[in-house]
């Protein structure tokens, strides 16, 4: 080694830079310092049984603040306040994010995959997770290493398993580094889109809509936090919710037996309202005789009722957008769906008088009528 390179002491050794590289001799101390703690942890781990997170992080940052001293970390580790990820901030690009469980397992849900309070400057994070049960046990891991999937609560959120097998996290999965996915929204979207979609084809994303550009723009929502039951809604929500769901899905007057799962989604994804018995909100209470332009037809299905009911008001929705089209071009797209669906229905059933064709005339002068009001 020659005098005049810079070099660093580690173990009574001085080892070039040049030959070892700061970053990594940095990663060494870092993980010998959390090695420490979980040992001195471990000496009275008794006192840490059923012990709060919030304590439990203190106790961390002062057993990796002892096992730092005479090392380059010495002095500069903190306890970091409210929602700042990681919890520690060790200095020098390192950080500590503290998690906890009183079972048996060392799994727990993690941090969002946002990472929106990330502390600025830090490169290297870890998890120090505490086992506080009758027999508390202490590990540590490098964060992107222990990232085993992705759950959904009010958000995508990392799980985290300590004892997941090399080669075999989150990251590893959808090949792609931690640092390349937390830096791109759209390399977020894509990824976690392919994951789920590879593990169940005909799995739905409800909470990521394939129209949004990235994931942010989903926790950026304004989303009803509360659930609420369909019978707990007012009856003018309903009516409004119904109309909304005959501009969006006209799939739902045809035959279909799962005609209703996208409306299903809808109502979880964009009202947070669950719908046990959707299709008798629909369809229930049988037919009904109705005159529609100078004559009578018989036994017409109660969802076809709803819809001549309130057809200006469907009609309008459609017109604002359907299925990415806005105007003419929206009401087009609509009536030819529309108009497939119901041909389907009406022309296989041996007692309803209604046809498509009907229909067709009666939503031409509909929009006729729109059309005569806009000028």
């Amino acid at each position: 080694m020659k005098d005049d390179e810079e070099s660093i002491i580690i173990g009574g050794f001085s080892i070039s830079q040049d030959e070892i590289g700061l970053e990594c001799c940095k990663k060494d101390i870092f993980e010998g310092i959390l090695a420490k703690a979980v040992l001195k942890m471990q000496e009275n781990a008794r006192c840490f049984i059923k012990m709060n997170s919030s304590l439990f992080e203190q106790k961390v940052a002062e057993k990796m603040s002892e096992s730092a001293e005479g090392t380059l970390f010495a002095g500069g580790i903190k306890l970091m306040s409210g929602h700042s990820f990681p919890d520690i901030d060790a200095g020098l690009s390192f950080g500590v994010e503290v998690k906890t469980t009183v079972s048996d397992k060392w799994t727990s849900t993690g941090n969002s995959i946002f990472e929106g309070c990330r502390i600025r400057g830090i490169n290297h994070i870890y998890i120090f997770f505490g086992k506080l049960n009758d027999n508390p046990e202490f590990k540590y891991k490098r964060y992107e290493e222990c990232i085993c999937d992705v759950a959904i609560t009010h958000s995508p959120r990392y799980m985290i398993d300590m004892e997941i097998q090399q080669g075999n996290s989150f990251f590893d999965l959808i090949k792609c580094s931690y640092d390349e996915y937390r830096k791109d929204d759209k390399l977020q979207i894509e990824k976690l889109r392919e994951y789920y979609l590879s593990r169940n084809s005909t799995s739905r994303l409800w909470w990521m809509p394939p129209e949004q550009e990235s994931l942010a723009e989903i926790e950026e929502e304004a989303v009803p936090m509360e659930i609420r039951f369909w019978s707990s809604v007012s009856s003018d929500e309903r009516k409004e919710i119904m109309i909304e769901c005959m501009a969006k899905f006209p799939v739902i007057f045809g035959k279909k037996r799962d005609k209703y799962k996208e409306v299903v989604f809808y109502l979880v994804k964009d009202k947070n309202i669950i719908n046990k018995s959707l299709r008798d909100d629909f369809s229930a209470s049988g037919t009904e005789e109705r005159e529609l332009l100078g004559e009578r037809y018989r036994e017409i299905p109660r969802v076809f009722l709803k819809f001549l009911d309130n057809m200006a008001s469907v009609l309008a929705l459609v017109l604002k957008g359907y299925n990415g089209l806005r105007g003419e071009e929206a009401m087009s797209s609509w009536m030819k769906s529309f108009l497939l669906e119901a041909n389907e229905t009406l022309s296989s059933s041996q007692t309803c008088s209604l046809t498509a064709e009907v229909l067709k005339q009666c939503l031409e002068i509909e929009i006729d009528k729109i059309n005569q009001n806009n000028r």
